[in-house]
């Protein structure tokens, strides 16, 4: 039998709940104000003021400074979103529920500590994440792909449609859903309902509850 594993120390835990801290602290203030070049808008010192830490700590925690924290929070979303999304998904069993699975763990997310930033990014933010962003979209779009595969099989979607592009489409759909949740306030509800009434209108089977 394998060992168990050892708990974490009281250090390790200490030096996660700081970087949680800092990082929510950060989330907030982007969510707040979507930018991170205008001055006095985003600094080092209001994020640890936030996160009750001080300056040399963030650096500790995030060697890379502004830019390390900001990425570091988009990932921590991401992860949770992907997360999330797999669990809602596990148990949905037709391909409308599946798909609308996806969308929820996606709008889910701006109930997270500043979670409306991960929908919500200025132009200047977008520019630190690049190359971070669309790893999880890339996975929800294999995701998607596979489901309506699925339904070709059996017979629940024609035979001639590309399932390569109809899944990058009800990705897109996705996003949109929490880009309108995020910054213009529509309600969750609204928004999976009508994306599970445009997955339903493609297959043979009913929308999902």
């Amino acid at each position: 039998m394998a060992p168990a594993a050892e708990a974490p120390s009281l250090r390790e835990r200490n030096r996660s709940r700081t970087r949680h801290d800092v990082l929510d602290a950060a989330s907030r203030l982007l969510d707040e104000t979507g930018a991170v070049d205008q001055d006095g808008v985003f600094t080092l010192e209001l994020v640890g003021q936030r996160a009750g830490v001080s300056r040399g700590t963030l650096y500790t925690h995030f060697p890379g400074g502004r830019d390390e924290i900001v990425r570091s929070a988009y990932q921590r979303l991401s992860a949770w979103v992907l997360d999330r999304a797999l669990e809602l998904r596990e148990p949905a069993t037709t391909t409308t529920d599946r798909i609308r699975a996806l969308a929820q763990a996606l709008l889910d997310v701006l109930g997270q500590p500043g979670g409306r930033f991960y929908c919500t990014t200025g132009q200047e933010v977008a520019g630190l994440l690049v190359g971070t962003t669309g790893r999880t979209s890339t996975v929800v779009g294999h995701l998607i792909e596979d489901d309506l595969r699925t339904a070709q099989e059996a017979g629940a979607l024609p035979a001639g449609v590309d399932v390569a592009v109809l899944a990058t489409l009800l990705g897109g759909a996705i996003r949109a859903a929490g880009d309108a949740a995020a910054r213009d306030g529509v309600p969750a509800r609204a928004l999976l309902d009508g994306l599970a009434t445009l997955t339903s209108s493609l297959l043979a089977e009913p929308a999902a509850g």
